[in-house]
């Protein structure tokens, strides 16, 4: 866009630099003197014309350029991210195993601690076989056979004292090529110095960058300054016009205005581009920085091998030593009788583990050893990719000078065209007649444009509509969504109710069950009275007696309903289901008998109480009864009201996904009308280029025969 408006500008410029048309000329009288070298002029504006043109054309290219370097300086910025990230994991993988071996450590120095405790208990066995060995020698000292076979079993054992020195040696050798290793680090660590070196030498190059880059932001405030003053000097020119009365002369004002705005934007976008590469060297800077961290990293695992290698190498003494007081040891069991052997396998089998283990350790070390080399690969790579980091801070600092070097040709071309400004201050009146034709045009092709701004902000309108009505279907969802769970947790709430109340009737039904079986035991036991009290009666023909026994049994009856009132307000305290009613109907049924029965009894008085107390029950029975059917009812209420809301739900959350896939349409249609309409406009936008073109070049043929006709009138005076 801002390489069509320069080219738009430099088209103005051109229209401006050309001469009066012909109306203007009303006779030899009215005219001024004639000139010599107008006719080089128009010409010398035509050349002028095509240089700009071409110095356009070229700044174009280099602004492309450019952009491509741009693109450039990006991915290798990524790739040096990702080389980063991937040094970064093998760090994390060398932690990782070095790890792993402090644990191996740790679990050798327990494994030799063990054995030192295992040793320790083998010396103590050995004392007491030696002193026992003492008390066989007093007794067979005369057994020179055996004194034979002990010799030929000590010469076996300096054999194997032989070839544990030999194992000693090698060890020796292998600890001396541990410590050539360590001076290698030490070199290594040389080397690491003059990296850091190298890389302080970096920072202050970067540092000096830093201030050249801020003395060249000075010189583009000087520069932004310098067009502040232009724009000044046009605002003065602005008001000499509107002395002089000449209201299309502000257009032309004002399309300078928005050159030097141009300019001034192409400035501002320069300081950003500078801008930019400040910040692509505070990136640089900062991989430095991380660069040196990983380096110093690097020194602190080389510290910590250093320090595992000397905590083994301490090890390795250790074992060296604890080998020869072993030695020692089987220097004195060269003495000992045959029962020392099995003692002595052992220690060899020790002996042959702690090898083992020495060899383990060896492999350990020898791996330490490629760990480090691997360390120096990466120090050369991480070495290799600061020497490309400076390369590409030389590129930014040569793209620096570039863009200062179009800050210079910008200012030759404010110079040109300030005496552009003074040429068309003079060619005001021809200019005057020219736009006076062309603002019907211009008219009829804004009422276009306008037309299309309406159609533009219906169509954003309808956009917003339905931005709205999707903030409203959302928060319809939430709703529905808030209701579902809280409709979902009363469901939950009710259930626990249910739970707790069947469990309750549990504990009810079980407590029946045992009034019930009570209630058995009590019915046994009047009936077995009763049949008592009639073989009573037949056996005793007195009254006196009858009378005696009748009153025991009254007693013991009454007793009999006393327990039974306890039962019936321990069925009213769990009296909560049908199970319970329909035993104290039972209850109810036996009291009737029992005023049956006593009604044969003459002096016995009826139960008045148990009838009142089964119409009590039995209107509790009914109460409860039908809470409990209005509870069922409930919960089959709110399983169906729960249903309906899912269904309800699952219809919504469809309605919901419909509109949702007809607003992405309408989406897609607004892209599509809002993508037709930006092409309407750049089609407009040429078409009055295009216009605009044809009316300067008919505009120039013009003036061209008017200014042959001058020159024949000349010609002819």
């Amino acid at each position: 866009m801002i390489e069509d408006q320069n080219v738009a500008s430099v088209q103005d410029l051109s229209a401006v630099n050309r001469k009066r048309p012909s109306e203007t000329y009303h006779g030899p009288e009215n005219q001024p003197p004639s000139k010599k070298g107008q006719f080089n002029k128009d010409v010398y504006n035509c050349t002028s014309m095509k240089t700009l043109e071409e110095k356009v054309e070229e700044i174009r290219r280099e602004l492309s350029n450019k952009e491509l370097a741009l693109i450039t300086l990006k991915a290798k910025v990524q790739s040096l991210d990702s080389l980063l990230d991937l040094t970064k994991e093998d760090l994390q993988s060398e932690r990782i195993s070095k790890e792993r071996l402090s644990n191996e450590v740790e679990v050798l120095k327990l494994e030799l601690a063990s054995s030192g405790q295992r040793i320790f208990k083998l010396t103590e066995d050995v004392m007491i076989q030696k002193s026992n060995f003492e008390s066989l020698i007093s007794e067979i000292s005369f057994q020179k056979e055996t004194n034979e076979q002990q010799s030929e079993k000590a010469k076996l054992f300096q054999l194997e004292l032989e070839f544990v020195r030999q194992d000693r040696a090698d060890k020796e050798l292998q600890i001396k090529m541990l410590e050539e290793n360590l001076v290698k680090l030490s070199g290594f660590q040389t080397e690491a110095q003059e990296c850091m070196v190298d890389l302080k030498n970096t920072k202050s190059a970067l540092e000096e960058v830093k201030e050249e880059s801020v003395k060249k932001t000075i010189k583009i405030e000087s520069l932004q300054r310098q067009l502040s003053d232009l724009d000044q000097e046009l605002h003065q020119a602005q008001a000499k016009a509107v002395r002089q009365d000449t209201t299309h002369f502000h257009k032309i004002i004002e399309s300078m205005q928005k050159e030097c705005e141009q300019i001034a934007t192409l400035s501002s976008k320069k300081t950003q581009q500078n801008e930019e590469l400040k910040q692509q060297i505070e990136l640089l800077n900062n991989a430095k920085a991380d660069l040196q961290n990983e380096c110093t990293e690097l020194k602190q695992n080389e510290a910590t091998i250093q320090t595992s290698l000397e905590e083994k190498s301490d090890l390795f003494q250790q074992l060296k030593a604890k080998l020869e007081e072993t030695e020692c040891k089987l220097n004195i069991a060269v003495q000992a009788s045959v029962q020392d052997k099995e003692n002595h396998s052992e220690l060899q089998k020790q002996m042959k583990n702690h090898k083992s283990k020495i060899k383990a350790k060896d492999l350990e070390i020898s791996k330490c050893q490629t760990n480090i080399t691997r360390l120096e690969e990466q120090l050369k790579e991480r070495e290799s990719l600061i020497t490309d980091l400076q390369n590409n801070l030389k590129g930014v600092e040569e793209k620096f000078q570039e863009s200062e070097r179009c800050v210079g040709n910008f200012e030759a071309r404010e110079t040109k065209l300030r005496a552009e400004v003074q040429e068309i201050q003079d060619d005001l009146t021809v200019i005057n007649d020219m736009l006076s034709k062309k603002t019907g045009e211009l008219e009829n092709k804004l009422l276009e444009i306008v037309q299309l701004k309406k159609d533009l902000s219906d169509n954003s309108s309808k956009s917003q509509i339905l931005a709205d009505e999707l903030q409203r279907k959302d928060e319809e969802y939430s709703d529905l969504k808030e209701k579902y769970m809280d409709a979902k947790k009363q469901i939950q709430q009710v259930e626990k109710e249910i739970s707790t109340k069947r469990e309750e009737e549990k504990c009810v039904r079980h407590k029946l069950q045992e009034l019930e079986r009570m209630k058995n035991q009590m019915a046994q036991d009047l009936e077995a009275k009763e049949r008592i009290i009639q073989q009573f009666k037949r056996a005793c023909s007195s009254e006196t007696d009858l009378q005696k026994k009748v009153a025991l049994l009254t007693i013991t009856l009454e007793q009999k309903n006393a327990t039974l009132i306890k039962l019936e307000k321990d069925l009213e305290e769990y009296g909560t289901t049908n199970s319970v009613k329909e035993q104290q109907f039972t209850e109810a049924k036996e009291g009737q008998k029992l005023n049956k029965d006593s009604s044969h009894y003459p002096n016995q008085k009826p139960d008045i109480v148990l009838t009142d107390k089964t119409e009590e029950s039995v209107h509790f029975q009914q109460t409860t009864s039908k809470e409990l059917q209005e509870k069922e009812r409930m919960i089959r209420d709110l399983k169906i009201v729960l249903s309906e809301q899912e269904q309800t739900q699952t219809e919504q959350d469809e309605v919901l996904e419909k509109k949702q896939k007809e607003i992405e349409q309408l989406n897609t249609e607004l892209e599509k009308q809002r993508l037709r309409i930006n092409d309407l406009t750049e089609k407009c936008n040429k078409i009055e280029h295009h216009h605009l073109t044809q009316n300067k070049n008919e505009e120039y043929s013009r003036e061209v025969e008017s200014f042959q006709n001058e020159i024949e009138v000349l010609k002819n005076i």
